[in-house]
Order: C-alpha cells, then sequence, then structure tokens
C-alpha cells in the first residue's frame, strides 16, 4: 500500500522536497529570484536626507560626519543593490533631516567616558603596584629567612664561643698556647 501511494504521488514528493532544499539550503537564491521576478516598489528611488542641526562639541567635524553618514548609507544599500539614501545640501519637505544636538545626555556619556578612563588609569596603577608589592613582599620574606640563618648562625658560635671561655674561667684563665679566637 505504501509502494502504491509512493508510486502515484512520486512528482508531488520531488517538488516538495525541491522546494524545502531550496528555501533552507539557498535563500540567496530565493532572495534573487524575487528582485528579477517580483520587484518591489519599496526604495525604487533613494530617500534624500540634509544635516540640520550641527554641534561641533561631539568633537568631529562636519565633513567627517558627513562622510560617515555616507558610509552608513552605503552599506545599507550594499543589500539589495539599491542607492537608498543621497546626501541633499537643500533642505527640503521631502528631504530627512538628520540633527547632531548635544545635550545632557551627550555630556553625560563623554564625562563617563572620561571616568571611566580615569578609572582604567587607576587600576592600571593599582595593578602595577600590587605586582610591585607581591615582589617585593617575596624579596623580604627570602631577606627575613637569610637574616634569621645568619643570626641563628651567629648566636651558634657566640654560644660555643661563651662555652669555651666559661671552661678555660673555671680552669683560672686559658693558657697562653690556646687562641680562643
Amino acid at each position: 500500500m505504501f509502494v502504491l501511494f509512493l508510486k502515484k504521488n512520486f512528482l508531488w514528493i520531488i517538488l516538495a522536497l525541491l522546494i524545502v532544499y531550496v528555501v533552507t539550503e539557498q535563500p540567496t537564491l530565493i532572495s534573487d529570484l524575487q528582485y528579477k521576478y517580483f520587484p518591489s516598489k519599496a526604495c525604487s528611488e533613494p530617500i534624500e536626507y540634509t544635516i540640520g542641526t550641527f554641534d561641533t562639541r561631539f568633537g568631529i567635524s562636519e565633513e567627517d560626519f558627513k562622510e560617515v553618514i555616507n558610509s552608513s548609507a552605503t552599506i545599507w544599500g550594499k543589500g539589495i543593490g539599491k542607492t537608498l539614501f543621497r546626501y541633499n545640501s537643500e533642505n527640503t519637505s521631502r528631504s530627512l533631516t538628520i540633527n547632531l544636538i548635544y545635550d545632557e545626555r551627550q555630556r553625560s556619556t563623554q564625562q563617563n567616558a572620561l571616568l571611566q578612563a580615569n578609572v582604567d588609569k587607576v587600576s592600571a596603577l593599582a595593578a602595577s603596584v600590587r605586582a610591585q608589592y607581591t615582589t617585593l613582599q617575596s624579596q623580604y620574606r627570602i631577606s627575613e629567612q637569610t637574616y634569621k640563618d645568619q643570626l641563628s648562625a651567629i648566636k651558634d658560635i657566640q654560644r660555643k664561643y661563651n662555652a669555651e671561655v666559661s671552661y678555660w674561667n673555671s680552669r683560672g684563665g686559658a693558657p697562653r698556647s690556646e687562641d680562643l679566637s
């Protein structure tokens, strides 16, 4: 029964598998076919834009700002192979106006960036001081142990010397032939 179903619907099954393959494995093929055979009226003409309010406190020149906007507009257009945005120096009722307005939010953002840079510098300095401290602390421990070892050796020598002096003092003094040093 299943074999009979396959024989009757073989072409439909192949067509369904082909559609699934094209949709899942070839998304660029679909978008190419869509733009070729079903052109969209959307974005048929570029949107004109102009620069409105421009505040220099952002730290960028107006020319550099225009270049950044143009570069961004080009990136947007590459996806569909069309020019989506075009600069127009005249502000018309149909043009999109881009305003660069410096306000409290931007001031706060820039101030926060400066504060963060200072925090980063202080953190780097603190890490450097911490590393120096760790190195010096290690050197101190080594020096302290060396000092303790040397002090112990000197005390041992002094104890032996004092014992020998006590020995000879108990005998009425050391003979001239004995050198205690």
